[in-house]
Protein backbone atom coordinates (compact mmCIF):
# COMPACT_ATOMS: atom_id res chain seq x y z
CA UNK A 1 0.00 0.00 0.00
CA UNK A 2 1.28 3.44 -0.82
CA UNK A 3 2.02 5.54 2.27
CA UNK A 4 0.73 9.07 2.55
CA UNK A 5 2.49 11.85 4.41
CA UNK A 6 2.13 15.56 5.06
CA UNK A 7 4.59 17.50 7.16
CA UNK A 8 3.71 21.13 7.72
CA UNK A 9 5.80 23.72 9.52
CA UNK A 10 4.73 27.16 10.67
CA UNK A 11 6.42 29.95 12.57
CA UNK A 12 4.84 33.06 14.05
CA UNK A 13 6.55 35.88 12.21
CA UNK A 14 6.13 38.85 9.91
CA UNK A 15 3.65 38.19 7.13
CA UNK A 16 5.20 36.79 3.96
CA UNK A 17 4.68 34.15 1.29
CA UNK A 18 7.29 31.46 0.79
CA UNK A 19 8.02 31.41 -2.92
CA UNK A 20 11.48 29.85 -2.98
CA UNK A 21 12.09 26.29 -4.23
CA UNK A 22 8.40 25.47 -4.55
CA UNK A 23 6.67 22.87 -6.65
CA UNK A 24 3.65 23.58 -8.82
CA UNK A 25 1.42 22.70 -5.90
CA UNK A 26 3.08 25.38 -3.73
CA UNK A 27 5.00 23.01 -1.47
CA UNK A 28 8.72 22.70 -0.80
CA UNK A 29 10.14 19.40 -2.05
CA UNK A 30 12.73 18.16 0.43
CA UNK A 31 13.65 14.48 0.12
CA UNK A 32 10.59 12.26 0.33
CA UNK A 33 8.68 14.74 2.44
CA UNK A 34 6.56 17.78 1.64
CA UNK A 35 6.89 20.88 3.82
CA UNK A 36 4.62 23.88 3.51
CA UNK A 37 5.49 27.14 5.27
CA UNK A 38 3.24 29.96 6.32
CA UNK A 39 3.97 33.15 8.23
CA UNK A 40 1.80 35.73 9.86
CA UNK A 41 2.20 39.16 11.33
CA UNK A 42 2.09 38.99 15.14
CA UNK A 43 -0.04 41.59 16.93
CA UNK A 44 1.66 44.60 18.43
CA UNK A 45 2.90 43.68 21.86
CA UNK A 46 3.62 47.01 23.43
CA UNK A 47 2.38 50.53 23.38
CA UNK A 48 4.75 53.25 22.17
CA UNK A 49 4.95 56.79 23.45
CA UNK A 50 6.56 59.73 21.71
CA UNK A 51 9.60 61.15 23.43
CA UNK A 52 9.64 64.81 24.28
CA UNK A 53 12.25 66.59 22.18
CA UNK A 54 15.27 67.77 24.11
CA UNK A 55 18.33 69.80 23.13
CA UNK A 56 21.39 67.73 22.32
CA UNK A 57 23.76 67.20 25.24
CA UNK A 58 27.29 65.94 24.96
CA UNK A 59 27.64 62.62 26.71
CA UNK A 60 30.09 62.68 29.62
CA UNK A 61 32.42 59.88 30.57
CA UNK A 62 34.17 59.16 33.85
CA UNK A 63 37.53 57.40 33.60
CA UNK A 64 38.41 55.25 36.62
CA UNK A 65 41.98 54.86 37.79
CA UNK A 66 43.56 51.44 37.69
CA UNK A 67 43.89 49.65 41.05
CA UNK A 68 47.42 49.99 42.52
CA UNK A 69 49.17 47.32 44.62
CA UNK A 70 52.15 47.35 47.01
CA UNK A 71 55.26 45.15 46.78
CA UNK A 72 53.46 42.31 48.59
CA UNK A 73 50.55 42.34 46.19
CA UNK A 74 48.12 44.03 48.59
CA UNK A 75 45.76 46.66 47.15
CA UNK A 76 46.53 50.30 47.97
CA UNK A 77 43.36 52.22 48.91
CA UNK A 78 42.73 55.92 49.30
CA UNK A 79 42.24 57.18 52.87
CA UNK A 80 38.50 57.64 52.38
CA UNK A 81 38.06 54.13 51.08
CA UNK A 82 40.37 52.63 53.73
CA UNK A 83 38.24 54.21 56.46
CA UNK A 84 35.07 52.80 54.93
CA UNK A 85 36.54 49.30 54.49
CA UNK A 86 37.58 49.17 58.16
CA UNK A 87 34.29 50.65 59.40
CA UNK A 88 31.60 50.16 56.74
CA UNK A 89 27.96 51.12 57.25
CA UNK A 90 25.64 48.26 58.12
CA UNK A 91 23.42 47.44 55.13
CA UNK A 92 19.98 45.87 55.33
CA UNK A 93 20.18 42.10 56.02
CA UNK A 94 21.20 40.17 52.93
CA UNK A 95 21.67 43.19 50.68
CA UNK A 96 24.78 44.25 48.77
CA UNK A 97 25.24 47.46 46.78
CA UNK A 98 27.76 47.95 44.00
CA UNK A 99 27.70 51.47 42.65
CA UNK A 100 29.31 53.35 39.82
CA UNK A 101 28.98 56.67 38.09
CA UNK A 102 29.35 57.75 34.51
CA UNK A 103 30.38 54.39 33.06
CA UNK A 104 29.83 53.99 29.34
CA UNK A 105 29.53 51.14 26.94
CA UNK A 106 28.81 48.44 29.53
CA UNK A 107 25.74 46.26 29.81
CA UNK A 108 24.18 44.19 32.57
CA UNK A 109 25.64 41.09 30.95
CA UNK A 110 29.18 42.26 31.67
CA UNK A 111 30.91 43.59 34.73
CA UNK A 112 30.19 47.32 34.98
CA UNK A 113 33.25 49.51 34.58
CA UNK A 114 32.64 50.91 38.03
CA UNK A 115 33.74 50.31 41.58
CA UNK A 116 32.14 48.98 44.72
CA UNK A 117 31.14 51.46 47.39
CA UNK A 118 28.45 52.18 49.88
CA UNK A 119 25.20 53.73 48.64
CA UNK A 120 25.33 57.43 47.75
CA UNK A 121 29.13 57.55 48.03
CA UNK A 122 31.64 58.68 45.44
CA UNK A 123 32.86 55.70 43.38
CA UNK A 124 36.43 54.64 44.06
CA UNK A 125 38.86 52.48 42.10
CA UNK A 126 38.51 49.53 44.50
CA UNK A 127 37.59 46.03 43.35
CA UNK A 128 36.30 45.17 46.83
CA UNK A 129 33.13 43.08 46.94
CA UNK A 130 30.94 41.96 49.80
CA UNK A 131 29.18 38.59 49.53
CA UNK A 132 26.61 37.15 51.88
CA UNK A 133 24.85 33.80 51.77
CA UNK A 134 21.08 33.35 52.02
CA UNK A 135 19.08 31.20 54.46
CA UNK A 136 17.88 27.84 53.12
CA UNK A 137 14.38 29.20 52.45
CA UNK A 138 15.66 32.12 50.37
CA UNK A 139 17.47 32.76 47.09
CA UNK A 140 19.55 35.76 46.07
CA UNK A 141 18.49 38.19 43.36
CA UNK A 142 20.86 40.62 41.65
CA UNK A 143 19.81 43.75 39.76
CA UNK A 144 22.34 45.32 37.37
CA UNK A 145 21.38 48.63 35.78
CA UNK A 146 23.16 51.19 33.61
CA UNK A 147 21.07 54.27 32.82
CA UNK A 148 21.26 56.71 29.92
CA UNK A 149 22.10 60.42 29.91
CA UNK A 150 18.85 61.21 31.73
CA UNK A 151 19.43 58.87 34.67
CA UNK A 152 17.27 60.85 37.08
CA UNK A 153 14.19 59.84 35.06
CA UNK A 154 14.64 56.15 35.93
CA UNK A 155 13.67 54.34 39.13
CA UNK A 156 12.98 50.67 39.84
CA UNK A 157 11.88 48.30 42.57
CA UNK A 158 11.14 44.62 43.17
CA UNK A 159 7.85 43.88 44.93
CA UNK A 160 6.96 40.66 46.76
CA UNK A 161 3.42 40.19 45.47
CA UNK A 162 1.97 38.17 48.36
CA UNK A 163 2.86 40.94 50.81
CA UNK A 164 2.78 43.97 48.52
CA UNK A 165 6.22 44.74 49.93
CA UNK A 166 9.19 46.38 48.20
CA UNK A 167 12.22 44.13 48.79
CA UNK A 168 14.71 45.80 46.41
CA UNK A 169 15.00 49.24 44.82
CA UNK A 170 17.43 51.81 43.45
CA UNK A 171 19.49 53.17 46.34
CA UNK A 172 19.68 56.75 45.04
CA UNK A 173 18.70 59.14 42.26
CA UNK A 174 20.80 58.20 39.25
CA UNK A 175 23.09 60.67 37.52
CA UNK A 176 23.90 60.68 33.80
CA UNK A 177 25.21 57.30 32.56
CA UNK A 178 25.16 55.98 36.13
CA UNK A 179 25.35 52.29 37.05
CA UNK A 180 24.43 50.22 40.08
CA UNK A 181 24.26 46.60 41.22
CA UNK A 182 21.99 45.56 44.10
CA UNK A 183 21.86 42.05 45.58
CA UNK A 184 19.16 40.84 47.97
CA UNK A 185 18.08 37.56 49.56
CA UNK A 186 14.35 37.00 48.98
CA UNK A 187 11.89 34.30 49.99
CA UNK A 188 11.80 31.37 47.56
CA UNK A 189 8.51 29.92 46.35
CA UNK A 190 7.16 33.45 45.88
CA UNK A 191 6.26 35.67 42.93
CA UNK A 192 7.75 39.13 42.50
CA UNK A 193 7.34 42.05 40.14
CA UNK A 194 10.28 44.00 38.77
CA UNK A 195 8.87 47.45 38.04
CA UNK A 196 10.83 50.11 36.15
CA UNK A 197 9.55 53.69 35.90
CA UNK A 198 10.70 56.12 33.22
CA UNK A 199 9.24 59.62 33.42
CA UNK A 200 9.23 60.21 29.66
CA UNK A 201 8.57 56.67 28.44
CA UNK A 202 11.57 56.13 26.18
CA UNK A 203 13.41 53.58 28.31
CA UNK A 204 17.16 53.77 28.93
CA UNK A 205 18.31 52.80 25.45
CA UNK A 206 19.14 53.79 22.77
CA UNK A 207 18.62 57.43 21.78
CA UNK A 208 20.41 59.01 24.73
CA UNK A 209 22.88 56.25 25.60
CA UNK A 210 23.19 52.48 25.67
CA UNK A 211 21.50 51.84 29.00
CA UNK A 212 20.40 48.36 30.03
CA UNK A 213 19.21 46.34 33.01
CA UNK A 214 19.23 42.68 34.03
CA UNK A 215 17.72 40.81 36.98
CA UNK A 216 19.44 37.51 37.84
CA UNK A 217 19.03 34.76 40.43
CA UNK A 218 21.92 32.93 42.07
CA UNK A 219 22.02 29.31 40.95
CA UNK A 220 24.68 26.63 41.49
CA UNK A 221 27.29 29.19 42.48
CA UNK A 222 26.66 31.42 39.46
CA UNK A 223 24.07 33.84 38.17
CA UNK A 224 21.16 32.90 35.91
CA UNK A 225 19.63 35.88 34.13
CA UNK A 226 15.85 36.09 34.50
CA UNK A 227 15.04 39.21 32.47
CA UNK A 228 16.93 41.97 30.72
CA UNK A 229 16.04 45.03 28.71
CA UNK A 230 16.50 48.73 28.21
CA UNK A 231 14.76 49.62 24.97
CA UNK A 232 11.23 49.86 26.37
CA UNK A 233 8.78 52.53 25.20
CA UNK A 234 6.49 52.92 28.19
CA UNK A 235 6.57 54.95 31.39
CA UNK A 236 6.10 51.78 33.49
CA UNK A 237 7.68 48.44 32.59
CA UNK A 238 6.65 45.38 34.64
CA UNK A 239 8.20 41.90 34.66
CA UNK A 240 6.65 38.98 36.59
CA UNK A 241 9.30 36.92 38.38
CA UNK A 242 8.80 33.47 39.93
CA UNK A 243 11.52 32.62 42.45
CA UNK A 244 11.12 28.86 42.59
CA UNK A 245 12.54 26.57 45.26
CA UNK A 246 14.35 24.52 42.63
CA UNK A 247 14.18 23.84 38.92
CA UNK A 248 11.21 21.62 38.05
CA UNK A 249 12.03 18.13 36.81
CA UNK A 250 11.20 17.47 33.17
CA UNK A 251 10.42 14.33 31.22
CA UNK A 252 12.86 12.69 28.82
CA UNK A 253 10.75 13.92 25.87
CA UNK A 254 10.83 17.47 27.23
CA UNK A 255 14.59 17.18 27.56
CA UNK A 256 14.75 16.07 23.91
CA UNK A 257 13.12 19.33 22.83
CA UNK A 258 15.36 21.41 25.09
CA UNK A 259 18.60 19.73 24.02
CA UNK A 260 17.65 19.87 20.32
CA UNK A 261 17.15 23.63 20.59
CA UNK A 262 20.10 24.44 22.83
CA UNK A 263 22.73 22.47 20.91
CA UNK A 264 21.82 24.47 17.80
CA UNK A 265 21.62 27.75 19.69
CA UNK A 266 25.08 27.20 21.15
CA UNK A 267 26.57 26.41 17.75
CA UNK A 268 25.01 29.36 15.91
CA UNK A 269 25.44 31.94 18.67
CA UNK A 270 29.16 31.13 18.84
CA UNK A 271 29.35 30.94 15.04
CA UNK A 272 28.26 34.59 14.95
CA UNK A 273 30.81 35.50 17.64
CA UNK A 274 28.19 35.93 20.38
CA UNK A 275 27.96 34.41 23.84
CA UNK A 276 25.65 31.40 24.01
CA UNK A 277 22.24 31.98 25.62
CA UNK A 278 20.47 28.68 26.43
CA UNK A 279 16.73 28.23 26.73
CA UNK A 280 15.18 27.09 30.00
CA UNK A 281 12.20 24.72 30.08
CA UNK A 282 8.89 26.38 30.96
CA UNK A 283 6.06 24.21 32.25
CA UNK A 284 3.61 27.02 31.46
CA UNK A 285 4.70 27.29 27.82
CA UNK A 286 4.66 23.50 27.46
CA UNK A 287 1.13 23.30 28.85
CA UNK A 288 -0.27 26.01 26.56
CA UNK A 289 1.52 24.39 23.59
CA UNK A 290 -0.05 21.02 24.33
CA UNK A 291 -3.52 22.53 24.71
CA UNK A 292 -3.26 24.24 21.34
CA UNK A 293 -1.82 21.11 19.70
CA UNK A 294 -4.89 19.19 20.88
CA UNK A 295 -7.14 21.87 19.43
CA UNK A 296 -5.37 21.63 16.07
CA UNK A 297 -6.21 17.92 15.76
CA UNK A 298 -9.55 19.05 14.33
CA UNK A 299 -7.62 20.36 11.30
CA UNK A 300 -5.91 17.08 10.37
CA UNK A 301 -7.81 16.91 7.07
CA UNK A 302 -6.38 20.29 6.10
CA UNK A 303 -3.03 20.71 4.37
CA UNK A 304 -2.16 23.68 6.62
CA UNK A 305 -2.13 24.60 10.30
CA UNK A 306 -2.99 28.00 11.73
CA UNK A 307 -1.34 29.94 14.53
CA UNK A 308 -3.19 30.62 17.76
CA UNK A 309 -4.55 34.18 17.38
CA UNK A 310 -4.61 34.57 21.18
CA UNK A 311 -1.00 33.54 21.74
CA UNK A 312 1.44 36.33 22.63
CA UNK A 313 4.58 34.18 22.69
CA UNK A 314 6.84 33.01 19.89
CA UNK A 315 5.53 29.92 18.15
CA UNK A 316 6.86 27.22 15.80
CA UNK A 317 4.56 24.39 14.74
CA UNK A 318 4.75 21.18 12.73
CA UNK A 319 2.38 18.45 11.56
CA UNK A 320 3.05 14.94 10.27
CA UNK A 321 0.35 12.49 9.24
CA UNK A 322 0.04 9.28 7.32
CA UNK A 323 0.32 5.53 7.59
CA UNK A 324 3.36 3.52 8.53
CA UNK A 325 6.43 5.48 9.53
CA UNK A 326 4.84 8.76 8.40
CA UNK A 327 2.54 8.62 11.42
CA UNK A 328 5.30 7.79 13.91
CA UNK A 329 6.39 10.08 16.71
CA UNK A 330 9.48 11.74 15.26
CA UNK A 331 12.52 12.49 17.44
CA UNK A 332 12.41 16.09 18.67
CA UNK A 333 15.84 16.59 17.09
CA UNK A 334 14.39 15.83 13.64
CA UNK A 335 11.56 18.34 14.03
CA UNK A 336 13.81 21.08 15.43
CA UNK A 337 16.20 20.29 12.59
CA UNK A 338 13.41 21.27 10.19
CA UNK A 339 12.89 24.51 12.12
CA UNK A 340 16.58 25.43 11.94
CA UNK A 341 18.89 23.28 9.82
CA UNK A 342 16.80 23.39 6.65
CA UNK A 343 16.46 27.17 6.78
CA UNK A 344 20.16 27.97 7.18
CA UNK A 345 20.49 28.80 3.49
CA UNK A 346 16.95 30.17 3.09
CA UNK A 347 16.79 33.90 2.56
CA UNK A 348 14.75 36.40 4.56
CA UNK A 349 11.76 36.53 4.94
CA UNK A 350 11.34 32.76 4.59
CA UNK A 351 13.52 31.72 7.55
CA UNK A 352 11.28 32.66 10.47
CA UNK A 353 11.38 29.20 12.08
CA UNK A 354 15.15 29.54 12.34
CA UNK A 355 15.14 33.14 13.60
CA UNK A 356 12.59 32.38 16.33
CA UNK A 357 14.35 29.22 17.52
CA UNK A 358 17.74 30.98 17.62
CA UNK A 359 16.41 34.35 18.91
CA UNK A 360 19.09 35.20 21.44
CA UNK A 361 16.89 37.33 23.70
CA UNK A 362 14.50 34.38 24.19
CA UNK A 363 15.07 32.61 27.52
CA UNK A 364 12.28 30.05 27.84
CA UNK A 365 10.92 27.14 25.80
CA UNK A 366 7.96 24.82 26.12
CA UNK A 367 6.75 22.27 23.56
CA UNK A 368 3.57 20.21 23.49
CA UNK A 369 2.21 17.48 21.22
CA UNK A 370 -1.07 15.77 20.38
CA UNK A 371 -2.10 12.88 18.11
CA UNK A 372 -5.13 10.94 16.91
CA UNK A 373 -6.04 8.13 14.53
CA UNK A 374 -6.50 9.45 11.02
CA UNK A 375 -7.49 7.66 7.79
CA UNK A 376 -5.98 4.36 8.83
CA UNK A 377 -2.86 6.10 10.10
CA UNK A 378 -1.97 8.79 12.62
CA UNK A 379 -2.06 12.58 12.63
CA UNK A 380 0.42 14.34 14.92
CA UNK A 381 0.76 18.02 15.83
CA UNK A 382 3.82 19.57 17.50
CA UNK A 383 3.83 23.11 18.96
CA UNK A 384 6.81 24.92 20.52
CA UNK A 385 6.49 28.31 22.20
CA UNK A 386 9.22 30.76 23.13
CA UNK A 387 9.57 33.62 25.57
CA UNK A 388 10.53 36.31 25.03
CA UNK A 389 8.83 36.35 21.67
CA UNK A 390 11.04 36.80 18.64
CA UNK A 391 10.73 37.96 15.03
CA UNK A 392 9.56 41.46 15.91
CA UNK A 393 10.62 44.62 14.06
CA UNK A 394 12.95 42.80 11.68
CA UNK A 395 13.69 43.49 8.05
CA UNK A 396 15.90 42.22 5.25
CA UNK A 397 18.77 44.39 6.50
CA UNK A 398 18.37 43.87 10.27
CA UNK A 399 17.15 40.30 10.88
CA UNK A 400 20.56 38.92 11.89
CA UNK A 401 21.28 41.89 14.17
CA UNK A 402 17.88 41.56 15.85
CA UNK A 403 18.11 37.78 16.16
CA UNK A 404 21.47 38.05 17.95
CA UNK A 405 20.77 41.10 20.16
CA UNK A 406 20.89 40.89 23.96
CA UNK A 407 17.59 42.77 24.09
CA UNK A 408 15.40 42.84 21.00
CA UNK A 409 12.61 45.02 22.38
CA UNK A 410 10.06 42.21 21.90
CA UNK A 411 7.44 41.66 24.59
CA UNK A 412 6.16 39.82 26.57
CA UNK A 413 9.45 38.42 27.78
CA UNK A 414 8.23 35.98 30.45
CA UNK A 415 5.97 32.91 30.36
CA UNK A 416 2.48 33.37 31.78
CA UNK A 417 3.63 32.16 35.21
CA UNK A 418 6.54 34.61 35.26
CA UNK A 419 10.28 34.44 34.67
CA UNK A 420 12.15 32.08 36.96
Amino acid sequence: MKCTVLITLLSAAISSTNAEHVNNDGTNAIGDESIQLQDRTPPSRQSRLLRQERPHHRREQTVFQQQKYDANGNPIYSNDLRNWLTDPPAPSPGIVWTSGGGSTGSSPNSSPSSSNSRPNSTPSSSKFTSRMGCPSNQRKLKMDINVDTYGAETTWNVIQMSLGKVVMSNSRTYSANDSETVEQCVDSGEQYELVLHDQVGDGICCRYGNGAYALSVEENGGWYQLVNGGNFKVTKMVHLIDVVNKNPSISSRDEEWLVAHNTRREYWHKHYGKSYVPLKWSVDLAKSSRIYAEKLLSTCDSSTIEHDPNNLHGENMAKNKGSGQWGDEYPADKIVGRFIDREVDVKFPHNFHLTQALWRASRYLGCGEASKDWNGGTCRIQVCRYSKVGNCAISKDTWEEKMLADDSGCYPDCPDGGCF
